[in-house]
């Protein structure tokens, strides 16, 4: 199950609330609202998944693609999150937030906030090389 909150903040911003899982059952949902918020132009984007139980392969696909779509809408998007969540685990996993030791780059004690790239920013150049790169 998954429930999604959208608060409009005072700076044109958007803050979407998501709690649950973001699975393939519940993925679509996931980028509906998101699209449907990057329609109307935010001056940022914000995607709150502290209470994120479980972030599969098709949740990722929906933050990278909505961080495509974003760059090329030239808006900046983050993403809040627990220290060692399954939202920090997959996000780390999949190349899309930087890793960090427990602790450092915090927010406050036991949350974090990154910014979101496209198309996965935060691997190293070596990881994006295809086969038969040098």
């Amino acid at each position: 199950m998954l429930t999604l909150e959208v608060q409009h903040l005072a700076d044109g911003g958007i803050a979407i609330r998501a709690a649950g899982e973001v699975d393939a059952a519940t993925a679509g949902r996931l980028s509906a609202a998101v699209h449907r918020q990057l329609d109307h132009g935010p001056s940022m984007l914000l995607l709150d998944l502290h209470e994120v139980t479980f972030l599969g392969v098709a949740g990722l696909h929906v933050l990278q693609v909505v961080a495509d779509r974003a760059a090329v809408d030239g808006v900046p998007v983050r993403v809040a999150y627990r220290d060692r969540s399954p939202a920090q685990f997959a996000l780390e996993a999949a190349g899309m937030v930087p890793s960090h030791p427990r602790g450092v780059g915090a927010v406050s004690e036991g949350e974090r906030s990154e910014e979101l790239r496209p198309e996965g920013g935060y691997r190293r150049r070596h990881d994006r090389a295809g086969p038969g790169s040098s």
